[in-house]
């Protein structure tokens, strides 16, 4: 819809820039935008034609004089309807006109042109192109002409969203602004008109439901003619072209106040009645449009009793429409049933400004209004006289119901305190009926607000006047994702990729779970308040049983071989109360079957604890550079049970998983390995500074180290204290090679090769480097770890 501006300072004071004002109807909820004329034409001024001779060598162009108010200039025109005397819009050379096209002096068939004279069109007003814009003599010659004449045009275009049927109009438009800005709204002041006639009009409906309301009235003695100049020019600005005075009654009542109205010739019709129904099939109808409608049920009609004379709400009919010759007029004012009118318009495929607004929901109490303001402008523009009195049919009263807005719950939604004496003004600002006590406003909508039903709609009502851009950035509205931070766990993803590179698959299970599962790791869980059911009735304390579900599932239907991971929360009870419920972030993943599968290439292994120490450690190691070590501990849920430390910070656990937990689950599966770490630890290492480190120039020295131990000793202590003892040079340490044979070395003896990678970052190492720090390994090997190097 386009408004202008204009007038709308006939309703509220408007002191904004065009471009302003559309930024505040904006932050209103009314999305606007410039359009038409610019609010600045420097160097376009009002012109004075003072001679229009015809061009010596063309038919149809003339040779004009203009008077800019301090000098003269001669103009080549081609305009029909360009002559002297006129005054006019010039824009003199060196002016710019929309578009930014700069006008320079040019020849015309011989003859110089130093300027030019505008048409709408060039000025972006209308499309009007065939013949100049002739503006009122009592102008003077040299003002600018936007400051003199041209602001009458300055308009915005509105994105009307479909909840808003009341701002498809100047006045409602207005109505937010003062609302918005704490202005004086001064609304039309609409007095009835005397009948001066004893007419009598009668109005019948077939069903109440289509049509609620019906009001009509008969004018007589009407004198059609063109529109006076300021409702042509209101007319123009809000796109719309004037066509004679009846028309552009109607439709200037649309567009200043909203409510559809529809002006017959009342002499046409045969039976000087109107009788609302819906259309029969076989029926058809010409509307104003001169298109011919085959109808059906579904269309609802205005008839004279027995023929079809206007689609309801829609369009009216060409067989009834006013002409040249009209004298006297039936004026319609109604409410149409949304539903229904959306029904009609679109079987038919047709989208008129009508429509537009009864399928919003027109207001109902506006039907009188828009009565009298038809009535008393046909009084006014056209002579006409009142001669029946207003009949309003009316057999269903419609109601607005009142609304209790809550204190509480306005600050709970908007997360921002407003302050009462704001609220009370955003309300009768915007007309509810409302008052006040300690905690709540009983509100009541007006009746141009169908769309304000629920509390909700209040408190967005006060939200949008209040201004959104004002409410301050709270996690109430925003959540908790920060502008800064937009997404938090994206240091996880790599996690994720990993894993999936690996040939996990990432599943999602319920964080609800039944007593028993959420009750396996040990951990006191949450019980939910209202559970939908026992199997859904406590928060997870672990993800383990939801992967142990999910791989049992996927054994039984034909995918033995398993390998899935889950990223989600879990939930602690650690004490009473919503304070004492603790929330963490794990990472929780199971293997089962086959590593590889038997084929050509190679023969097939079973997935175990080594494999699945394999994913871990190239994960955390491998890929983020950090200190991965296995501690021998019990951890619920696991049998042969191993601590994950990570930077010799306990994180989490892996182990086959526990028969007990899955003949309590009653599961099928067997020889089953997982893990569960807590990630919230590795997201603060993530967070830590990166130090780089340059790639070392020089070569490295490989040695291999064979140390003889108890078969029941660890080497990952053993290769930990090597990489300590290296001091700074060793960068590697590594068990490549396990020997057992109670012949050669003796029963519960193995033989373990350690290869040891040297390198040192400033210079080559020699083998006087280098043997001090075997010959230290192999002395703390030997005290601590009774390992003596093998002869």
């Amino acid at each position: 819809m386009i408004v202008s501006i204009d007038w709308l300072k006939q309703f509220v004071e408007i002191t904004e820039s065009p471009e302003e004002l559309a930024e505040l109807l904006s932050k209103t909820g009314l999305e606007a935008e410039v359009v038409g004329v610019p609010h600045k034409l420097p160097g376009i001024v009002i012109g004075h034609v003072e001679t229009a001779e015809k061009h010596p060598d063309a038919d149809r162009l003339k040779l004009c004089t203009v008077n800019d108010g301090s000098e003269v200039h001669q103009v080549v025109c081609g305009a029909p309807n360009v002559d002297a005397g006129q005054k006019i819009v010039f824009a003199p050379v060196g002016s710019v006109l929309p578009g930014n096209f700069k006008l320079k002096k040019a020849k015309i068939r011989g003859v110089e042109s130093a300027g030019m004279i505008c048409s709408e069109r060039e000025l972006q007003i209308t499309d009007e192109h065939e013949g100049i814009m002739v503006l009122p003599d009592d102008l003077t010659s040299g003002d600018d002409f936007m400051s003199a004449y041209g602001y009458k045009y300055l308009s915005l275009e509105l994105d009307i969203t479909p909840n808003r049927p009341d701002a498809f109009s100047h006045q409602g438009v207005a109505r937010d602004i003062a609302a918005a800005t704490n202005r004086e709204f001064m609304p039309l002041s609409i007095e009835s008109v005397q009948s001066k006639g004893i007419e009598s009009l009668s109005i019948t409906m077939e069903n109440p439901d289509d049509c609620p309301r019906y009001i009509g009235g008969i004018v007589k003695n009407v004198q059609v003619g063109p529109s006076p100049e300021w409702m042509v020019e209101r007319l123009k600005a809000a796109g719309q072209r004037s066509i004679n005075n009846l028309v552009d009654i109607s439709n200037y009542v649309l567009l200043e106040m909203g409510h559809p109205t529809h002006i017959f010739d009342y002499d046409k019709l045969e039976q000087k009645e109107i009788h609302i129904r819906r259309a029969k099939k076989g029926e058809s109808l010409t509307t104003l449009d001169e298109a011919n409608h085959e109808l059906n049920e579904t269309q609802l009609l205005i008839t004279d009793g027995k023929t079809p004379i206007a689609l309801a709400g829609v369009m009216g009919g060409l067989d009834t429409a006013v002409s040249e010759e009209t004298k006297s007029v039936l004026v319609e004012s109604a409410y149409f049933d949304p539903v229904t009118t959306r029904k009609s318009a679109k079987s038919l495929h047709m989208n008129t400004d009508a429509s537009k607004r009864f399928e919003r929901g027109a207001d109902p109490e506006g039907a009188v209004n828009g009565f009298w303001r038809v009535v008393s402008l046909l009084q006014e523009l056209a002579g006409g006289e009142l001669v029946s009195d207003m009949v309003d049919e009316y057999p269903k009263q419609i109601t607005q119901s009142e609304i209790n807005l809550r204190r509480s719950e306005l600050d709970l939604v908007l997360g921002h305190y407003v302050e009462c004496k704001d609220v009370d003004r955003f309300l009768e600002a915007l007309g509810f009926d409302h008052s006040y006590t300690e905690t709540d406003w009983t509100c009541t909508p007006p009746s141009y607000r169908p769309d304000i039903e629920r509390e909700i709609d209040v408190i967005e009502e006060i939200a949008r006047l209040v201004g959104y851009d004002t409410i301050p950035s709270d996690e109430n509205i925003y959540g908790t994702f920060r502008y800064e931070h937009p997404d938090p766990e994206i240091k996880i993803v790599p996690i994720q990729t990993t894993l999936v590179g690996f040939g996990f698959h990432q599943v999602y299970s319920n964080s609800l779970q039944n007593k028993q599962d959420s009750g396996l790791s040990g951990k006191p869980a949450v019980k939910m308040m209202n559970p939908l059911n026992q199997e859904m009735a406590f928060l997870r304390t672990s993800l383990l049983p939801g992967l142990m579900k999910a791989a049992d599932f996927n054994t039984k239907n034909g995918s033995p071989n398993i390998r899935l991971f889950e990223l989600a929360n879990v939930h602690e009870q650690s004490s009473d109360g919503f304070d004492g419920i603790k929330e963490y972030r794990h990472l929780a993943g199971i293997i089962l079957g086959e590593e590889n599968s038997l084929s050509v290439h190679c023969d097939s292994s079973e997935e175990d604890l080594f494999t699945l120490k394999g994913y871990l450690s190239v994960l955390f190691s491998g890929k983020y550079r950090m200190r991965f070590e296995l501690k021998r501990a019990d951890q619920p849920g696991f049998d042969y049970a191993q601590s994950i430390l990570i930077n010799q910070q306990k994180v989490g656990a892996m182990g086959r998983l526990s028969s007990d937990w899955v003949q309590k689950m009653d599961l099928d599966i067997v020889n089953a390995y997982g893990f569960e770490i807590n990630i919230e630890p590795l997201m603060k290492m993530m967070s830590g500074k990166k130090q780089f480190m340059p790639i070392a120039a020089f070569p490295k020295i490989q040695r291999d180290l064979n140390l003889v131990m108890n078969e029941s000793q660890e080497v990952g202590p053993i290769a930990n204290m090597i990489l300590k003892k290296g001091k700074n040079l060793i960068i590697d340490s590594n068990p490549i090679n396990i020997f057992i044979d109670e012949d050669a070395l003796g029963n519960g003896i193995k033989s373990v090769t350690f290869s040891i990678a040297f390198q040192h970052q400033s210079k080559t190492l020699e083998d006087k480097d280098v043997t001090p720090v075997i010959n230290d390994i192999i002395r703390v090997a030997e005290k601590e770890f009774h390992a003596k190097l093998r002869s």
